[in-house]
């Protein structure tokens, strides 16, 4: 795997010349990174998703894609790089999503799930034994948001990048729903990206202008 100390390092992000998309993706990763650096917060008990783990992620993307990276155009390396940004942010929780959690219909019939880890947090409770019951609950949560921050749905992931990124375009080419389905298909089988696509009516092999042509399911792959 390469070893990227920055995003700057990366040959992917070199492959990037038009000064928009560029600052695009500098602009995404700064704020994808701060946002990833609160998954801590709600997930004390793992393993670390800050900007390490993407600078990894992509590290692995052009070992793959080795010596093929410059085959590819400026929009796939903006994607291959944001979508290794925007994968885990459904890991986040902002202030209202944090505080509705213990009321959520989907995460109570996750914790239905651990009944022994249920009635144990009830009976430390009892006892006001409060650390040991946040800490077991603190592992419910974590599991609940480690299922579901790229279900298919992914409506924190979708919320994120709604969020920090207002503009996503490349010349008149607007990709963010394109980035999502990427984004997403990283818990999904591999013919899931490629059959989204089609059930959306959007193209997934297709000319971005004269030039250059972009391939969704291959930078899902």
């Amino acid at each position: 795997m390469r070893q990227l100390k920055s995003l700057a390092e990366s040959k992917l992000f070199q492959q990037i010349t038009d000064s928009a998309l560029k600052a695009i993706v500098e602009r995404e990763a700064r704020e994808s990174a701060a946002l990833l650096g609160t998954v801590v917060s709600d997930m004390p008990l793992f393993t670390l998703h800050d900007e390490r783990h993407i600078l990894n992620v992509i590290g692995w993307m052009e070992t793959l894609l080795d010596p093929g990276i410059e085959r590819l155009g400026q929009l796939e390396s903006a994607i291959c790089i944001l979508a290794a940004y925007t994968h885990d942010l459904g890991m986040t929780l902002d202030a209202e999503e944090r505080a509705a959690l213990p009321k959520d219909p989907r995460y109570l019939r996750h914790r239905d799930r651990f009944p022994e880890e249920c009635h144990l947090i009830e009976r430390l409770r009892a006892e006001g034994d409060h650390g040991r019951a946040s800490l077991i609950e603190g592992f419910l949560r974590t599991d609940y948001l480690r299922a579901t921050h790229a279900d298919e749905p992914a409506t924190r992931m979708r919320r994120r990048i709604d969020q920090i990124a207002p503009d996503l375009t490349y010349g008149n080419f607007d990709f963010r729903e394109q980035l999502k389905l990427v984004a997403v298909s990283h818990n999904l089988p591999a013919e899931w990206l490629r059959l989204q696509f089609e059930k959306r009516g959007l193209p997934w092999h297709t000319a971005i202008r004269p030039e250059e042509r972009i391939n969704f399911p291959f930078l899902g792959l």
